[in-house]
């Protein structure tokens, strides 16, 4: 299935500023090796030199830590030295070249270190002189209008640019940073500096990236504005035509914020219908023709820089290069700005089609010290799970047919072509390009996960259409690019799960025409795979063509290896909830009476009921590491339900025995529970 909606630590995204900081998609977080590091001195005495009289030298020692934090062993040594505490203040400074300097460091600092280490900057209090410098900004005569429209000079909008950049990263990968920001109330300041024509489009486009981080499924901050009318604002922004490709982007950040609030609004059904045409019209944008321009340039600019032949025309050729550098830029600009729209686009489009997180009517059912012997009794299901069936309302389902939408989410899921590929890899923003652009074709993959799943077959283009699909992402899973990218894998294998699903519900031929090489495949990646999710998207997969061959009236050749390899899994993953997603899927193949034959080929019941005691002692070891499983949603409060009742399928199987464990009465019946406890733990 697709994602749900949750918080995404984001990588660095368009800066309209041109503001320096260190690209997230560059460095490696393990990246530092033992010769790169500054020693321990060194480092000591830089932040030291932060407490300096001068202001000179307090500026030059945040550049200079500022350079060094780009790999994740230097961070650790700057933090073990005290550097919050001592260059926290420097943000509040006297000189607004020692606060940028502080800001850059800081920022680059929360880039480079990710979620975890701007939990330690906000821990050591870092949030405390960041909020009180954007209310003094804000207290400003020059930000309250006093001046002609309210601009500041070219340094103290640098400064003012890098604080909200630092919030905006500390609020996307902290919910401690968040809490502050809601205490705070800062929200009123920043929506303040929404208005373009006060404060110029670059600027606000940072203000609406951080407020689209910060109102995300955020209701405490969402209650401190007035809906209503914080949504007239925006529609208001958003009938504004779009010139350039900033422009773009802003719709995209208004539309997104939009949609964060319209919880809130009286008219959410109105509010998101209205919003499905401006992210289509923001996925409409031409980038394919701009990527090729590019690569163009990029081709002219290298291919001038490698003749070495010397030509009379020298100089005249120095200028055509630096023509072409400056047009080349000019177009990166643009393009950065339309990707980082459209992945914005897309990320809204698959939460509208996600179900909601709001449900929290499960109660815990088992405590973090609690023992399997103490629900041996409770055996049978005390309550049904909840509905997690994804549905539109009609008005949206026609909204988003008559606006295409599956079509151009469809084309930006295609990759980039071999060719383009090879003339972008050779140059260094080419590089960063195209990883760009293996972003987005990770959230469209999963965008189109929701959408198959909630669209009707003739709104997806018929089933032909998902025939191609099918293969075309059969086909995309298995290339080197994706399997060497952990979350376009992941994004491909569940496009490739859910349409796998809508073609079972259609019956489609093409599943039972599947063949040994294909399942091999899904083989290698249920049982190799590093990745957890993948790792489930397989063994699901593999279950739904199992299910598709279980309806022959014969049984089926390939029944025998995939009860193996469900088997093999059930028995050999570490992961508890993965060997549980196994589990389910072998008993959702082999419900039925008439495949009797190949469970006895496969002496796959007596196998089952012997691995039961394996299972419970693996429940024992892992009950607290279920609660953060990676393949279920981080808002959802269903994980300990789900844990309570794998326990009782465990304890229960245990009891079954060869004389009363025919498929369609006891063993099915097990299924059934493991069914909705697969599905409350993997939140589908």
């Amino acid at each position: 299935m697709g994602k749900m909606k949750h918080k995404r630590h984001r990588q660095k995204g368009f800066d309209p500023t041109g503001l320096f900081s260190v690209d997230a998609n560059a460095v490696s977080l393990g990246s530092g090796d033992a010769d790169s590091l500054p020693p321990t001195g060194t480092v000591a005495n830089l932040v030291e030199k932060l407490s300096s009289v001068s202001c000179e030298e307090r500026q030059c020692t945040c550049c200079t830590i500022a350079n060094l934090v780009s790999s994740h062993a230097n961070i650790l040594l700057f933090l073990r030295a005290n550097l919050v505490k001592v260059m926290a203040p420097l943000l509040l400074d006297v000189s607004p070249a020692v606060r940028q300097a502080a800001l850059g460091a800081f920022r680059n600092i929360s880039v480079d270190g990710g979620p975890e280490v701007c939990d330690i900057l906000v821990t050591q209090d870092v949030m405390t002189p960041l909020m009180t410098m954007l209310k003094q900004y804000a207290e400003s005569s020059q930000l309250t209008g006093a001046t002609e429209q309210g601009q500041l000079t070219p340094e103290e909008a640098d400064v003012l640019l890098q604080a909200i950049h630092l919030l905006w990263n500390l609020c996307e990968s902290s919910q401690v940073a968040v809490d502050i920001f809601n205490r705070e109330k800062l929200i009123g300041i920043l929506w303040s500096w929404l208005q373009t024509d006060r404060f110029g489009l670059p600027f606000s486009i940072i203000v609406a990236q951080c407020i689209y981080t910060v109102t995300e499924d955020n209701k405490d901050v969402i209650q401190q504005m007035t809906a209503n009318e914080a949504l007239l604002f925006l529609a208001e922004l958003l009938t504004r035509q779009a010139v350039s490709a900033q422009d773009v982007l802003m719709h995209a950040l208004g539309a997104g914020i939009a949609y964060n609030l319209s919880g809130e609004c009286e008219a959410q059904a109105q509010t998101v219908c209205g919003l499905v045409p401006v992210l289509a019209n923001v996925l409409q944008q031409d980038i394919d023709s701009l990527v090729h321009e590019v690569a163009a340039l990029m081709s002219a600019i290298s291919g001038r820089s490698t003749d070495t032949a010397p030509r009379e025309d020298g100089e005249q050729e120095v200028n055509e290069v630096k023509i072409h550098c400056k047009e080349l830029d000019e177009k990166l600009e643009r393009l950065t700005a339309l990707v980082s729209s459209q992945q914005l686009a897309v990320e809204v489009i698959t939460n509208i089609c996600c179900p909601s997180d709001d449900d929290d009517g499960w109660e815990d059912c088992v405590s973090s010290d609690g023992s399997t012997d103490d629900i041996t009794a409770d055996v049978a299901m005390d309550t049904e799970a909840p509905d997690s069936s994804i549905s539109l309302t009609p008005d949206l389902h026609s909204v988003i047919i008559s606006n295409n939408v599956f079509t151009k989410v469809t084309v930006r899921s295609r990759p980039v072509e071999t060719g383009l590929q090879q003339t972008l890899v050779a140059h260094d923003k080419g590089r960063i390009l195209l990883t760009s652009l293996a972003r987005i074709q990770t959230h469209c993959l999963e965008c189109l996960s929701n959408l198959v799943t909630v669209l009707d077959v003739t709104a997806v283009g018929g089933i032909d259409t998902l025939h191609d699909m099918w293969l075309s992402f059969s086909q995309l899973t298995a290339t080197e690019a994706v399997l060497q990218n952990p979350e376009l894998l992941e994004a491909a294998t569940s496009a490739l799960r859910a349409t796998s699903e809508k073609m079972a519900q259609l019956n489609s031929p093409k599943l039972s025409a599947v063949t040994e090489s294909d399942l091999q495949f899904l083989y290698r990646l249920g049982r190799e795979c590093t990745q957890d999710d993948v790792r489930a998207n397989a063994i699901r997969i593999v279950s739904i063509v199992g299910q598709v061959l279980a309806r022959q009236t014969t049984p089926h050749p390939l029944l025998k290896t995939i009860g193996q390899f469900l088997y093999s899994v059930v028995c050999g993953d570490e992961r508890l909830w993965v060997a549980a997603e196994a589990l389910d899927a072998t008993f959702d193949v082999f419900a039925e009476d008439h495949i009797d034959p190949v469970l006895q080929e496969i002496d796959l019941i007596a196998k089952l009921q012997a691995i039961a005691p394996v299972l419970k002692t693996k429940m024992k070891q892992q009950r607290k590491e279920l609660g953060r499983t990676p393949g279920h949603c981080e808002h959802c409060s269903h994980q300990p339900y789900a844990v309570h009742q794998l326990q009782k399928n465990i304890l229960q199987h245990q009891h079954v025995t060869s004389e009363d464990s025919r498929r369609n009465v006891t063993v099915y019946s097990e299924a059934e529970i493991i069914r909705q406890n697969m599905l409350i733990l993997n939140c589908q």
